[in-house]
């Protein structure tokens, strides 16, 4: 993990306070930050991971290399610092908000009475969730963006999804297929002093 995401991430760490409400939604990046922030409250390791992208969460080597990086960010947490940023709500602290023309990924930068801004990378990630006759779900992820996995030809709709969502074997019991779009923490940069806010 870079020095840059492991100083933004401890500032999280340090803001999240209060418990704001736990109701987890990823419609907008604003939304998940407000998630990621219940979780952190709660000392919830696992809905905290739950709200970084798949290509975040590759990047980072997984839960078990999070986990261990946020352990040791909190047991180096100076106490001053701390007792300032727990009474910080981070959404209150956005100053400014990006969109990509393709409307795939966001950017939100927020700003405290100290440090450099913070800037939190999001990407807009399509889950497919596939229901079956015996009443069981499975889902995942999509590699692509909503827009190419779904299309219409010759009167017909058809809708792509990666393997193993879905196979031959289970294909005749499949009653529906519910495609929906998520917005999930990519990148983490900024607060640290004399540095540039760059995405990484």
């Amino acid at each position: 993990m870079s020095a840059r995401c492991t100083s933004l991430l401890l500032l999280l760490l340090l803001g999240a306070c209060g418990c704001p409400p736990l109701a987890p939604s990823y419609t907008t990046p604003l939304a998940t930050l407000e998630t990621f922030q219940a979780q952190l409250c709660r000392e919830d390791q696992e809905g905290e991971y739950s709200c970084l992208s798949e290509s975040f969460k590759r990047g980072i080597g997984g839960f078990e290399n999070y986990y261990a990086a946020r352990e040791l960010m909190l047991e180096r947490t100076p106490l001053g610092a701390s007792s300032v940023f727990k009474r910080i709500d981070l959404a209150n602290n956005v100053t400014a908000q990006t969109l990509s023309p393709d409307g795939l990924a966001a950017e939100l930068v927020m700003e405290f009475l100290v440090g450099d801004p913070v800037s939190i990378y999001f990407e807009r990630e399509t889950l497919a969730t596939l229901a079956f006759e015996d009443g069981s779900l499975t889902g995942g992820i999509q590699d692509a963006p909503m827009s190419e996995l779904v299309g219409s030809e010759a009167g017909r709709n058809w809708v792509l999804f990666d393997a193993p969502l879905l196979t031959s074997e289970r294909l005749r019991g499949l009653t529906n297929v519910t495609l929906s779009s998520r917005w999930h923490i990519s990148g983490l940069t900024g607060f640290v002093p004399g540095a540039s806010v760059t995405q990484p």
